[in-house]
């Protein structure tokens, strides 16, 4: 070996003439007389693993160190493996170090509990956690934030519920703003928003914590996905009013700042000792009043671009990847910020396992805010409620706001416009929305090219519709296959159109391009043939139905059956229907129902009509006789000659408070001209005006008989 001999550090002279005396005594020894270059010095363990950019070079640090391993080290591993999105790999080293007899601790555990919690497996959580205990480890808030998290993400409302409490009730933990969230998050993705804005009360009453952006967006998307429509908007207007509340402070501080700038200016024109402490003591009030307004807007543009999170992703990277909401469910996940973007012990994204801010049991400082101005995920999620409570217009007007305000729309934003749009039958608007969002470079997805073929669909706009599916397949160039649920749109706008022969050679096209079709297909295809009144096809693709293995007709498919033999009064063949769809464990609904009674009035069945009306009155909750159901319960009396039983629904109906229309009106008048009561024809002919609903052929008919 060398000897790197260190010389003295006085003069030039001294030192070489030092390096020459040790000459002999070098060569006595064997020893080089060049001096070796200083090797450099390796970097620390975590340190390497947080820049460690693949799997194999983590696995190679820490199995080069083997001996040198410790808790840290792990926990550093593990954090690193999360941040590029390996759970599995994380979970790994956790078994890794179990396998070495590492003594696992409280950061260990935790990020292990995350790693679950990404991949949503809830049980093998709580088993972890149900082990603690027996190793000696007490758990803290954030342990109890992972479990909330990943027993919400599997949508165990109930057990995330008691985590929730058991946090909330500790004398020795206080619940975070991250638990809060996750909480809400369980109950939005549960369809509890009940629940979800008894949470949010409670958090209210909390005077160390505030909500954030992401409570207020995670409880509207509750909310809205709940059928709570009214509530959600009602949440985003209090979001509006506290960001602008929020933005005029900002404002002010801003006037404060330039007001103290010129005042520093001034103060720095002396030359005095005094002057110049006065001057940094003003510089010191400026920096403290705009610190707060700087860190609201920082946090807006964190929330916008989804943190550093590596479970945040763009929805609108891959063009066909169903990021929006597909429009049978209205959904989507993705409208909704979980609070996996929001540190679980503090206000920034960090690893469970105390490498982030070294706050250990998991308390919020109070002191930290958020900006609570809505951002592309509040106006999107509002959207979708504007557009299911039948309020597209409003919709759009929030759509003019997200542009005013610079906010960049993404592909969710103008999938719920677009099917707003679709549903109140504005298939122009939409198509507008389309083209605008190719323009602006917004990628479309599979749930967009489906709504807005949907919306030509409804519109009648075949060419349209087929044009828009001719351009996704020029796009993907054969490279991808269309995806079924574009297909399925397509099938079920050309039965909208009239085109069934044209659905069944789609129907064909598609499994031979290897795309098999699902339940919504058969459905769509049925009934495409029971729009052009070919009841023998709609039974033959019924029969297709039932010989797959892998597919079960669902209620929409009795439904459309059932509105077939509606059409012909073949009530034997809908009592067929009815016992079969029970026979397969179905609860028929109240479309189920009034088919049956419009199939008894057309035969002019009343006894099965009555049965079948009491059995829906009878029937648990929600399930209920709507308006339609009253119309042909009173259509079937009057057409066989029950005309005080027809007054009676009338009445009953009004009561009750249901909407009486034209059709409802029409029946009472018909039955009154049956019993001779031309007065009371006659008053119901006004009362139907003064309301204005515009009488109809049959109306003016019954009245003028009458």
């Amino acid at each position: 070996p060398t000897l790197n001999m260190r010389r003295p550090s006085s003069c030039l002279s001294c030192r070489r003439w030092w390096w020459v005396l040790l000459a002999p005594l070098r060569a006595s020894w064997g020893l080089s007389s060049v001096r070796p270059a200083q090797q450099p010095r390796r970097k620390p363990l975590v340190q390497q693993l947080k820049q460690a950019t693949e799997t194999g070079e983590i696995w190679g640090v820490l199995r080069e160190n083997e001996g040198r391993v410790d808790g840290r080290i792990i926990a550093a591993a593990m954090g690193r493996f999360r941040r590029l999105g390996r759970p599995r790999e994380a979970l790994a080293v956790f078994a890794w170090m179990r396998d070495l007899g590492v003594e696992a601790n409280v950061f260990t555990c935790n990020a292990a509990l995350a790693a679950h919690e990404r991949l949503r497996d809830w049980r093998k959580a709580r088993a972890l956690f149900d082990e603690l205990p027996s190793l000696g480890i007490q758990p803290d808030t954030i342990t109890y934030n992972c479990m909330i998290s990943a027993c919400g993400q599997s949508r165990q409302w109930k057990e995330a519920r008691r985590f929730f409490e058991e946090v909330r009730h500790s004398t020795t933990l206080e619940p975070t703003l991250y638990s809060y969230n996750a909480m809400l998050s369980a109950c939005e993705r549960a369809g509890r928003w009940q629940l979800a804005l008894e949470v949010f009360d409670d958090l209210q009453h909390n005077t160390k914590l505030t909500p954030d952006i992401i409570t207020y967006n995670t409880l509207i998307s509750a909310c809205e996905k709940g059928g709570a429509y009214g509530k959600a908007l009602e949440l985003f207007d209090e979001l509006e009013k506290r960001g602008e509340r929020q933005r005029r402070h900002y404002d002010d501080a801003l006037q404060t700042y330039g007001n103290l700038v010129d005042q520093t200016g001034a103060l720095l024109l002396g030359d005095n000792t005094t002057t110049t402490t006065a001057a940094t003591a003003t510089m010191t009030t400026m920096t403290t009043t705009i610190s707060n307004a700087e860190e609201s807007e920082e946090s807006e543009r964190e929330q916008s671009s989804g943190g550093e999170d590596e479970s945040s992703s763009s929805a609108g990277d891959t063009p066909l990847k169903n990021a929006g909401r597909p429009p049978q469910q209205a959904a989507s996940s993705s409208t909704t910020t979980t609070p996996t973007t929001q540190s679980r012990g503090e206000k920034r994204s960090s690893p469970p396992n105390g490498n982030g801010n070294g706050n250990g049991n998991g308390k919020r400082k109070a002191t930290s805010s958020s900006s609570l101005e809505p951002n592309v995920i509040s106006y999107s999620t509002a959207i979708w409620a504007c557009g299911k409570s039948g309020q597209w217009e409003r919709g759009l007007s929030l759509f003019e706001e997200v542009k005013k305000r610079g906010l960049k729309a993404n592909v969710i934003t103008y999938n719920a416009l677009i099917w707003s749009c679709k549903r109140a039958g504005e298939w122009q608007r939409a198509l507008g929305l389309f083209r605008e969002m190719q323009e602006t470079g917004v990628a479309p997805d599979a749930t967009t090219y489906s709504t807005i073929i949907a919306a030509c669909g409804r519109g009648g706009r075949w060419d349209e519709a087929k044009e828009i599916f001719d351009d996704l397949k020029r796009r993907l160039q054969q490279k991808k296959k269309v995806p079924l649920v574009v297909y399925n749109a397509l099938v079920a706008a050309a039965g909208q159109c009239g085109k069934s022969d044209v659905a069944a050679t789609l129907f064909e096209d598609m499994q031979r391009d290897g795309v098999q079709p699902d339940g919504f297909t058969f459905n769509a295809m049925i009934k495409a043939w029971a729009l052009a009144d070919r009841a023998p096809e709609a039974f033959g693709t019924y029969d297709d139905l039932l010989a797959r293995d892998d597919l079960r007709p669902d209620i929409f498919t009795y439904n459309i059956l059932i509105s077939i033999c509606e059409k012909t009064g073949d009530v034997d063949r809908a009592l067929g229907l009815f016992a079969e769809l029970r026979r397969r464990g179905l609860r028929p609904d109240v479309v189920t129902y009034n088919s049956m009674i419009s199939t008894c009035h057309v035969a002019r069945n009343l006894e099965t009509a009555t049965a079948l009306f009491d059995e829906l009155q009878g029937a648990a909750p929600p399930l209920a006789p709507d308006t339609i159901s009253y119309n042909a319960m009173i259509s079937t009396c009057e057409k066989c000659g029950e005309w005080h039983k027809a007054m009676d629904l009338f009445d009953t109906m009004r009561k009750k408070g249901l909407r009486q229309n034209v059709v409802t009106y029409s029946a009472a008048i018909s039955a009154c001209e049956k019993t001779g009561r031309r007065a009371k024809a006659l008053a119901l002919l006004n009362e139907m005006q003064q309301r204005g609903l515009e009488p109809n052929v049959i109306t003016y008919s019954a009245a003028i008989s009458a």
